[in-house]
């Protein structure tokens, strides 16, 4: 396997978190130019004065801060001790497509009762990732 087709999902990952993003500054530039906000001087101190669908963005945007850094990590750790194989890319794709769905759950309807069942497969699927890293490293033959 090459090491693109190993790192494919972290570069999916890393392109969702750009067009949340932008999608972000696309929906802050529209409710500004569209006044449904007044940018005044204590106005970025207060995130609950944007519009609900600019906030879904954020919060979108700001979950990719959370839970996906360990799938970063994963991904460059299980890179460096070589620890990806096949099971490892299909745990790495399930993860990056429930937060795929995650967000668009987020940033449309934002309907938790089908948000949540997409956070808790990307969170199961990085504990994987995790755990087999672990096997790797600990129950790996020592280097002679």
């Amino acid at each position: 396997m090459t090491v693109a087709a190993k790192l494919l999902p972290l570069f999916v990952q890393v392109a969702l978190t750009l067009w949340l993003l932008f999608l972000l500054g696309w929906r802050r530039y529209r409710a500004v130019q569209g006044g449904e906000v007044k940018l005044e001087p204590e106005f970025a101190l207060r995130s609950d004065r944007w519009p609900p669908r600019v906030r879904q963005a954020s919060n979108a945007l700001a979950n990719q801060s959370e839970i996906p850094v360990l799938f970063y990590v994963a991904m460059v750790l299980g890179l460096a001790v070589n620890a990806i194989d096949f099971l490892f890319i299909v745990f790495a794709w399930i993860f990056v497509i429930a937060r795929v769905l995650h967000a668009g759950v987020h940033v449309t309807s934002n309907d938790v009762r089908l948000r949540f069942p997409t956070y808790a497969v990307s969170v199961f699927a990085v504990i994987v990732l995790w755990v087999m890293i672990a096997l790797h490293v600990f129950l790996a033959p020592p280097l002679a």
